[in-house]
């Protein structure tokens, strides 16, 4: 199997995904990026059919999707030089394979696949700098997924970039922030409000100690806090929070900047 030029990279692939399964559709996608060779579908197949002659990967029962055995993508992984970058590889091609802003709204299979592979790749313990590749690709993908209104795939996501980044970087660290923040976000997306009130008072609390009152990153923070206060009726603590934010940022940014016009119209 492994004499074909795209075997390898399929099951390096492999290795690292879900192992319940894959679409042909997104490996193929997958596949392509990392071969660089423009496959078409029957490309992938042809790799496909070669690894299943050789008992390396089975099918799903609607031969939709590709499955690889738990114990075999173990073997590749443990067994491979560089098996971080397998992760790496496999995080860059998924992120690649996000369609566009412009693209019609996704089948709800492939919100589930994607969701699934980025689950997957946030799961294998990989080295910090492995890890800084992997939560951030799986930092867009959620950011996809709220574009698509995929919001419980979503906050399932930011929820694991967020665990991992805390476990990895520390609870301060400002990629840890931002993982919080996005959390917030997603909180808000799926009506749990008081989560995401409580992430965001964290969130400013801490860039407000560790970056600065008038880091941009703090700001924005105040700023979404104060929408927050203000969709709870909590009108007085928005108000607040919106004047001091408005006034930082026309003192530091100056009064015409986009940011400082936002906090105007907030208030």
């Amino acid at each position: 199997a492994l004499a074909h030029p795209h075997a390898r990279a399929a099951l390096g692939l492999l290795s690292v995904l879900d192992p319940t399964g894959i679409t042909r559709t997104l490996l193929t996608d997958l596949l392509d990026t990392v071969v660089e060779d423009h496959l078409t579908v029957d490309d992938a197949d042809e790799v496909i059919g070669i690894l299943a002659r050789a008992s390396l990967i089975t099918f799903t029962a609607d031969n939709t999707a590709v499955v690889m055995h738990r114990l075999i993508g173990r073997t590749l992984r443990e067994t491979h030089p560089d098996p971080d970058e397998i992760l790496t590889t496999a995080a860059q091609a998924l992120q690649h394979a996000l369609p566009g802003a412009d693209a019609p709204p996704p089948p709800a299979g492939l919100v589930d696949d994607i969701a699934a592979q980025t689950l997957t790749l946030l799961g294998h313990p990989t080295h910090p700098d492995t890890s800084a590749d992997v939560t951030q690709v799986a930092t867009t993908v959620g950011i996809w997924l709220y574009r698509v209104g995929a919001y419980t795939a979503m906050v399932t996501i930011n929820e694991q970039t967020l665990a991992t980044r805390e476990r990895v970087l520390g609870p301060e660290h400002p990629a840890t922030l931002n993982s919080r923040n996005n959390l917030a976000g997603g909180y808000w997306a799926v009506g749990r409000h008081q989560d995401a009130i409580t992430l965001n008072e964290q969130t400013l609390a801490t860039r407000e100690r560790v970056l600065g009152p008038e880091h941009p990153a703090t700001l924005n923070s105040r700023n979404n806090l104060a929408n927050g206060y203000r969709e709870v009726g909590r009108h007085q603590d928005a108000i607040t929070l919106h004047e001091q934010t408005l006034t930082t940022r026309e003192r530091v940014l100056g009064p015409d900047h986009p940011d400082t016009l936002q906090s105007r119209n907030n208030l």
